[in-house]
């Protein structure tokens, strides 16, 4: 399994640069937010970004506006800015609700955090539940949603990936289907680039990989609002 972090302060930069002049509508968190977040420098970011009414563009300007958030340690620490951080804490488990996921948090907002992240950039993008639910299982989000949909790939496919479908991760020992998330930035002929939440790093970071890598299982693409005046460079 080969995986790499790459630079993005650059391509963060071009990306804004780009599109903002495309922009319709503002960005506030949907879900209720908590204090912490609000007065930190991710919501600051997202509050800051403007939709262009392409929902693929959209659901990876919002994922772009939170890289670097790091995972806190309690309820009380969701604001991105711990870097030290490691118990799952994070804001975008808020719009899912508390669990207790056995991973010694009790019920709380502390518990593995990709497929919420995931699923909360494309409810920020303004895609509906019906496009993409709200959800914390990778393996429900295949089975329960994406499947049924009938818009999941199997790596093996051939599929080549598009900007904002979901890429979806199987480690060796994991007995199910999936269990780990992330959004696609683009693909060349031999790599796909990713933006990730609650990965090697424990924040939100780019990554790539191999399209041949084992460690994909499959892709969905969702059945975004497009906009033909707007582009994904």
């Amino acid at each position: 399994m080969k995986r790499s972090l790459i630079s993005v302060l650059l391509i963060f930069t071009l990306l804004l640069s780009t599109l903002l002049s495309l922009t319709v509508n503002a960005v506030s968190p949907v879900h209720k937010a908590s204090d912490e977040y609000l007065a930190g420098r991710y919501a600051a970011r997202l509050d800051a970004l403007m939709l262009t009414g392409d929902q693929s563009v959209d659901v990876i300007l919002v994922a772009l506006s939170q890289l670097g958030y790091h995972e806190g340690n309690s309820d009380a620490d969701m604001s991105g800015g711990n870097k030290n951080g490691s118990r799952n804490f994070v804001e975008y488990n808020r719009i899912y609700g508390k669990l207790d996921n056995g991973e010694g948090n009790g019920e709380s907002y502390g518990y593995a955090w990709c497929c919420a992240f995931a699923t909360w950039c494309a409810r920020q993008a303004g895609v509906s539940k019906e496009i993409v639910p709200i959800e914390v299982s990778c393996q429900r989000l295949i089975q329960n949603h994406f499947q049924p949909m009938g818009i999941y790939q199997t790596r093996e496919s051939g599929y080549k990936p598009k900007t904002a479908d979901y890429i979806f991760f199987k480690g060796k020992n994991s007995p199910r289907m999936s269990n780990h998330v992330g959004l696609v930035l683009y693909a060349t002929d031999t790599t796909v680039y990713t933006i990730e939440g609650n990965s090697i790093t424990d924040n939100v970071g780019i990554f790539s990989y191999d399209l041949n890598d084992t460690y994909i299982v499959g892709y969905a693409s969702p059945k975004y609002t497009q906009k033909n005046d707007v582009t994904f460079d």
